[in-house]
């Protein structure tokens, strides 16, 4: 099997690299995604005029 995959690799070195970059680039993201993500926050200041307080 090991020549199989050798030879195929020396026939088409393109696609054998895109082959190895993609698998990387998937075990990346796969290994990424275990971790928590943070909650975004927004830095937006709120004007006090948008919740007004009834009278009472």
């Amino acid at each position: 099997m090991y020549d199989e995959v050798h030879a195929a690799i020396r026939r088409r070195p393109a696609l054998a690299t895109a082959a190895a970059v993609l698998a990387g680039f998937a075990l990346y993201r796969t290994l990424n995604a275990s971790k928590i993500r943070p909650i975004p926050r927004s830095h937006a200041v709120i004007p006090v005029d948008v919740f007004p307080t009834p009278d009472l």
